[in-house]
């Protein structure tokens, strides 16, 4: 059994991106244990906040989504755990249609990865740490910055889930010890995903559709909502 000591060795070792996702594929490694090692998370800390809202008389519809897409492959690290646990992936993810593309759009980022995560009644999304695997493949070759956990010399690099639909009752979003709810069409929060376990599930009788984007701000306007605490206001 690893120890938190040597998943920290073997971090401190990495020098590009595509050794950071080589040792997330490591079958001698256990995905959770690694990264929880890595996490400065405690309870009481700050886990998500609100960056934005988005205005305006638009509405998301399910059935415009385009056909689900296929999932980010699992590391061969976190696999057989989840199996065991008897998770599923725990959501469709779709790309982005002709709305959300907009919505993309509109919030002034760059380096952008988007989706449409749909949960739907009954999946759960099992407890863990974002290691930002998928979205950084085609930066294999930079050199891996492991303070921020991206590619060194990026802007600083966002997970950003913005709520296409009002929230139900039967929606949970749990971050650390905290709960995301109530949260209004157009919401925008970012989350501390280096450090902070996350899990969500759909315990109500419809859909759940998120839109996740990770990205960097064109300016510094999500780190200055963050610090003041005022959202920025967007209109579609």
């Amino acid at each position: 059994m690893i120890t938190g000591e040597e998943y920290q060795q073997k971090y401190n070792q990495i020098k590009t991106v595509q050794e950071w996702i080589n040792l997330l594929n490591d079958n001698s490694v256990n995905y959770f244990e690694l990264t929880q090692s890595l996490s400065n998370y405690k309870p009481g800390n700050k886990t998500f906040w609100k960056i934005a809202e988005i205005n305006g008389n638009w509405e998301f519809k399910m059935n415009e989504l385009p056909a689900p897409s296929a999932p980010c492959a699992r590391h061969p690290s976190e696999q057989h755990i989840l199996e065991k646990a008897g998770h599923t992936h725990g959501f469709h993810r779709h790309a982005t249609g002709s709305l959300t593309q907009k919505i993309v759009d509109l919030l002034e980022l760059e380096n952008i990865t988007a989706y449409i995560n749909v949960q739907p009644p009954g999946l759960v999304k099992n407890l863990h740490i974002d290691s930002l695997s998928c979205d950084l493949k085609n930066a294999a070759d930079l050199e891996f910055d492991k303070e921020q956990r991206q590619p060194k010399g990026y802007p600083t690099m966002y997970r950003i889930m913005v709520a296409l639909t009002d929230w139900q009752p039967g929606w949970m979003f749990q971050l650390g010890v905290d709960q995301w709810v109530g949260w209004k069409k157009g919401d925008i929060i970012a989350f501390d995903w280096q450090n902070v376990p996350h899990c969500t599930a759909n315990a109500s009788f419809v859909d759940r559709p998120l839109l996740k984007i990770t990205a960097s701000a064109k300016n510094s306007w999500i780190q200055d909502c963050i610090n003041s605490g005022q959202p920025k206001r967007f209109t579609l």
